[in-house]
């Protein structure tokens, strides 16, 4: 309910109504010269006691005029407290049909939506800043002793941005010094209209009152406008310049109501104001006014009046105004003789880079138009033409006709060469046809480096070349420089498949010279990779024979089985290989030999690995015992060599015998495997059957037991290997033969 807007207090703080209306709230007290606050008057009651209450609302029950509200004049009456369930507040009295009437119209008792809205706008961006600080210098009026104390008043907040309401309205402050002097104080933080300054300063001018426009401190930052129309003057506006503001008896003072002002006016008893005014200085090199802010602190009694004239002033700036625009206009006068000076020497510059521009012109023609000097033709006459407008007079007439001249010259020396250009393009043309038709034709194709077609290629080349044409040229040099790449690549794969077999002796030997011609066309056009390959066939068509019985003894690596005396035979193409410098065939032949034997001598020792009752050891045993000792004749053997051909194969002789010693090594575990075995099928054995079937089985494993010991040929190795053997296996052997002995 919007009429229930009240201040109280509640365990010791003032309570707010329901709309915080009553924070802009102010009440007219008969006895009382100023406005009261609302709030401020509930707290003094509050302050005081039961009988002051009581007081209260008998002055209202005898004269219902005693408390009225400042906005709409209406009468208020004392609700709540004395322990009631509100707090104590003023409502409007609308018990008369005056009073009723009266209310209906204030938004303090029945605001409207756009009511709210103008209060919240206006009471949060100055009214309660307004309220405060005129009470605040209202009391320090009242203390001045040089101010008379009965002359000081107050009059309500107006929430209203009307023009015409605004003019009309009494000033927030007035009152009256001991000398005679009216003083009128205006409190303002935001917005206000130019045209209710200049009617209000109009009004109190004829009235002989001096006005005095107190600005909140953030007023001239955030309300520039209103603060600078007030300081500078009814004509100001925000576009106009320093230099085109006039005094007329004003001395530029703008009056702040800061918190230091306030303070020191506390403390002295009488009303301090922060001054602010202008200090104009002259930017000697712009030639401009520019100004800049300064403040101080003075009693409203230091400020010289004279009300009928202009506003009271603290701090004269007229003067200095006036001095800095005289000190402007001789700046002035400086820069326009500078400028001038500075077009005079410009103008002579201009002249002096015009006739360079003709010149090179000139000799640009002489020397013969292309493509980048036909645009610097363009942009010297450009240049000529962009400085003409800073000549003046008859001089530029002349210099114009120079310019035309000129350029009517280089037009004619540029048509022929733009009839030279299409002839050319022309014939460009052409040749880049011929050009992509090679291109599309003979593409990823192998050509002969000396054929037709490669012929034609260059000689187009050459023709693109001649004419300018460089980067086409390259490009049919490039196709055509493919082209033989291909062609040598697919000789070299043709010779390659053709010089190792018998068959094809007459096709190498027909090849021979093309192979050279190819060489020489590598080393001319440095074809590194190529050069190698072919080289490595020229030295084999060279030494055809040799390569020949190489590639036919390189053949056989790859059959199962190698004929005896193989290792031999290589050995001889070593030295072959070696004496006619193929040295990279000897070191991939020598590494498949040995990739070779050593994946034989795997197979050769394979059935030493475990023991088998189908197998006869009384051959590869021994042999494999001899290998693992290194004996040659038994390696010669083995590899099916000679024995003096061992010494020059280490790392096929070290294989077999690394081989044939893991190979004993392994058939030992494998007795001691197959024995255990034996014995566990002789503790399953269910009949004689079974057990007369292990006999022989064990019989055949102690005969390879003992042709193992015997096969080492050292007596002492023999010994040894003998107590290995009995120290492993003859414990098993008693328990094998005492499982498959008949019993008695």
């Amino acid at each position: 309910m919007w009429h229930q807007i009240f201040v109280g207090i509640e365990h010791g703080v003032v309570a707010v109504g329901i709309n915080d209306f009553d924070e802009g709230w102010e009440i007219l007290v008969s006895d009382y010269a100023r406005p009261i606050a609302a709030k401020r008057l509930i707290a003094n009651i509050y302050r005081g006691s039961d009988m002051a209450n009581g007081i209260i609302r008998s002055q209202i029950a005898e004269n219902s005029q005693h408390y009225r509200c400042a906005q709409c004049r209406g009468a208020v009456y004392l609700a709540g407290g004395q322990g009631r369930r509100q707090c104590l507040h003023f409502r409007h009295n609308t018990k008369s049909p005056e009073n009723k009437q009266k209310a209906e119209g204030c938004f303090f008792c029945n605001p409207n939506r756009e009511q709210c809205r103008l209060y919240n706008r206006i009471f949060r961006a100055e009214g309660e800043w307004h309220m405060q600080n005129k009470e605040r210098v209202a009391n320090i009026l009242a203390l001045d002793p040089r101010i008379e104390p009965d002359s000081v008043a107050t009059e309500r907040y107006i929430f209203s941005t009307e023009h015409t309401l605004n003019i009309r309205r009494q000033p927030d402050i007035y009152c009256r010094d001991r000398d005679g002097n009216h003083w009128v104080f205006e409190l303002t933080r935001w917005w206000l209209h130019p045209e209710t300054a200049v009617e209000r300063q109009k009004f109190y001018r004829k009235l002989g009152y001096n006005l005095v426009w107190l600005f909140s401190p953030e007023c001239r930052e955030e309300n520039r406008s209103t603060f600078h129309l007030l300081l500078y003057g009814a004509n100001y506006h925000d576009e106009m310049t320093l230099e085109s503001i006039t005094c007329e008896g004003a001395q530029f003072n703008a009056f702040e109501l800061s918190e230091s002002a306030l303070e020191k006016s506390d403390s002295e008893g009488e009303l301090y104001l922060d001054v602010i005014y202008p200090s104009f200085v002259v930017d000697d090199n712009l030639g401009t006014l520019m100004t800049s802010y300064h403040n101080r602190l003075m009693s409203m009694h230091d400020l010289i009046l004279d009300p009928c004239q202009r506003l009271p002033y603290g701090v004269e700036t007229a003067c200095q105004l006036q001095q800095a625009k005289a000190y402007l206009a001789e700046v002035r006068n400086e820069l326009l003789q500078a400028e001038f000076n500075r077009r005079y020497k410009s103008e002579v510059k201009d002249l002096t880079l015009i006739r360079r521009s003709l010149g090179e012109i000139r000799k640009i023609r002489r020397v013969g138009i292309d493509e980048s000097s036909m645009v610097q033709i363009r942009e010297r006459l450009s240049e000529c033409r962009a400085r003409l407008p800073e000549i003046g007079g008859m001089r530029a007439i002349r210099i114009e006709k120079l310019i035309i001249g000129a350029d009517c010259k280089a037009q004619l020396s540029i048509e022929r060469y733009l009839k030279e250009r299409t002839a050319r393009e022309e014939q460009i043309s052409t040749l880049c046809y011929e050009g992509h038709g090679f291109i599309n034709q003979f593409s990823g194709q192998p050509l002969h480096p000396d054929g037709e077609v490669s012929r034609q290629a260059e000689q187009l080349s050459k023709q693109l070349e001649e004419i300018g044409n460089l980067s086409f040229s390259r490009r049919i040099t490039a196709a055509s420089r493919a082209c033989h790449r291909r062609y040598i690549e697919l000789f070299i794969y043709q010779m390659n498949e053709s010089v190792g077999k018998v068959k094809h002796r007459q096709y190498v030997k027909k090849n021979r010279p093309l192979l050279f011609s190819l060489q020489e066309y590598c080393q001319q056009f440095d074809e590194r990779q190529l050069l190698v390959q072919l080289n490595k066939l020229h030295h084999i068509v060279d030494n055809h024979t040799i390569y020949l019985q190489y590639c036919e003894l390189a053949a056989m690596i790859a059959h199962p089985m190698l004929p005896s005396g193989y290792l031999d035979d290589v050995l001889d193409m070593y030295d072959l290989l070696s004496e006619y410098e193929f040295n990279q065939q000897r070191t991939d032949f020598n590494l498949a030999v040995i990739r070779r034997y050593a994946r034989q001598a795997v197979d050769d020792f394979a059935a030493l690995h475990q023991w088998d009752k189908a197998l006869d050891y009384r051959t590869l045993l021994p042999l494999a015992i001899q290998v693992a000792e290194e004996d040659e004749s038994a390696l010669a053997t083995m590899l099916g060599c000679h024995a003096n051909s061992l010494s020059r194969l280490p790392e096929i002789r070290d294989k077999y015998v690394e081989q044939a010693s893991e190979s004993v090594e392994s058939f030992f575990v494998g007795i001691g495997q197959a024995l255990s075995s034996l014995i566990s099928k002789a503790e399953r054995a269910s009949n004689t059957k079974v057990l007369a079937a292990i006999v022989p089985l064990a019989e055949k494993l102690f005969t390879d037991c003992y042709l193992y010991t015997s096969s080492f040929s050292d007596q002492a190795v023999q010994s040894q290997k003998t107590d290995l053997m009995n120290a492993h296996y003859e414990p098993l052997f008693d328990k094998l033969y005492q499982l498959v002995e008949p019993q008695d």
